[in-house]
């Protein structure tokens, strides 16, 4: 086995770790970057009336979650 097969070797292997890691980065990104936060873009259509809305189930407010949370609690 001669230097210049382990030094491709190495090489390799270096490219293919470079590779992976950036592929994990890019894929990290895009899910932060594509992942949206949905309780900052809504708005309460029933001036925050929970237990009577028609969207309760669907909602992401935090008043909604808390009476969604209380009422499995019962």
């Amino acid at each position: 086995m001669n230097t210049n097969d382990k030094t491709s070797r190495r090489e390799l292997m270096q490219l293919l770790g470079r590779g992976a890691l950036l592929i994990g980065l890019a894929a990290v990104s895009v899910f932060a970057v594509t992942k949206k936060n949905r309780s900052a873009d809504e708005t309460c259509s029933n001036n925050f009336i929970c237990r009577n809305c028609a969207a309760r189930e669907k909602c992401r407010l935090p008043q909604a979650l808390s009476l969604k949370q209380a009422l499995t609690k019962r």
